[in-house]
């Protein structure tokens, strides 16, 4: 049979597209190299993600009361009243960032960090929001096998993520899938900035290692 043939030479990302390019060459080199089902793995990757908030809910009675009371309003000044849509996308970020009780399956319950060091002791003002991004890395752990390696010999396509140096928030920092280098017997190099070089592939007992 004639191997199917490689759609994407390169599979780049940031940010949230970082998951989605990694989510999809997880799925090509563990399905027999082949994309055939990505789109549905990535789409289910997705659902498993999704978290519902009170203004999703999906009674019919809720529904009609919610898009007729925007409707209303969004057509008498669309200028100043927002569209039933994006007052859904609002509030459920409202309720997620605001409320202690926003949990969710890809965040944890929010966590309120004060600044005093001007002295401003107004929470409303004062406080940070900040965020135990756990649930999101235990489904990246659940649904990825790690280390990713892949070559141009292998015919394999690479995969690039970008993102910022959070020290200087101006230098690029980038994973490269592909081998930087052979050893002095020939064999390919995967390096890490974060961990050094990763040189075992354990390809023989048919294990992978897992992120994190």
């Amino acid at each position: 049979m004639k191997a199917e043939k490689n759609l994407f030479d390169i599979v780049a990302g940031s940010s949230i597209g970082a998951i989605n390019s990694t989510v999809l060459i997880n799925h090509f080199l563990n399905h027999g190299k082949s994309w055939k089902g990505s789109p549905e793995v990535l789409e289910n990757f997705w659902k498993d993600l999704t978290s519902y908030t009170l203004v999703d809910n999906k009674n019919p009675l809720f529904q009609l009361w919610w898009n007729s009371f925007w409707k209303y309003w969004h057509s008498i000044n669309p200028e100043v009243f927002a569209s039933p849509e994006a007052a859904r996308r609002y509030w459920s970020w409202n309720q997620l960032a605001n409320l202690p009780w926003g949990s969710t399956r890809n965040l944890s319950v929010t966590i309120p960090e004060f600044d005093f060091k001007y002295f401003d002791f107004n929470p409303a003002v004062s406080g940070w929001l900040g965020y135990d991004f756990y649930p999101l890395r235990k489904i990246l752990k659940d649904s990825i096998y790690f280390p990713i390696k892949t070559s141009f010999e292998n015919r394999e396509p690479r995969l690039l993520m970008v993102s910022v140096d959070v020290q200087d928030c101006t230098s690029a920092v980038t994973f490269d899938s592909y081998p930087k280098g052979k050893d002095m017997s020939g064999n390919n190099i995967w390096y890490s900035e974060y961990s050094g070089s990763i040189e075992d592939d354990d390809e023989s007992s048919g294990q992978k290692a897992r992120i994190m």
